[in-house]
């Protein structure tokens, strides 16, 4: 009979324990699913935001289309950077010599001559992301991903 009445008082024990456990073993779970996607959009901004400098390097003037004609896809540094990832969630910013937009070039010729050198291109890569866990949401506040890279025209 002890046996008996010692099983009864402790039946739904694991039950509690568990409940217990459940929500940290869940953000830990949850938390570590949400670095390893933050670390993989990290990835792919960090690469378009490289490809998109590759891009600038060899064409300093095809930039964003400004509505002219010139430089249109797939012939600009944000289409190619774009493309790394065949992401459209990403977007892409171009500064020649500190001002963004086409610089005193006639476009995308690719006979056109660089900015001159020293001059800077800076390409920007950003993506909006968000986690799953609410509870590493409030910790990190983190709502994007970006990137930059800058590229010295030598020429």
């Amino acid at each position: 009979m002890t046996l008996r009445v010692k099983r009864d008082t402790q039946r739904g024990v694991a039950l509690i324990e568990f409940a217990i456990c459940l929500p940290m073993l869940m953000i830990l779970v949850l938390g570590t699913v949400d670095f390893g996607r933050a670390y993989t959009v990290h990835e792919h901004v960090k690469n378009a935001a490289r490809e998109g400098a590759v891009y600038a390097a060899n064409f300093p003037y095809a930039q964003l289309d400004d509505g002219s004609g010139n430089c249109t896809d797939p012939n600009n540094i944000a289409y190619r950077a774009k493309a790394e990832n065949s992401s459209s969630a990403i977007t892409v910013t171009v500064t020649v010599g500190g001002t963004a937009g086409t610089p005193n070039g006639t476009g995308c010729d690719v006979n056109d001559p660089p900015p001159g050198a020293g001059t800077n291109i800076v390409v920007k890569a950003k993506q909006s992301f968000s986690l799953f866990t609410p509870l590493v949401q409030q910790l990190f506040n983190l709502t994007s991903i970006s990137s930059s890279v800058t590229v010295r025209e030598t020429q």
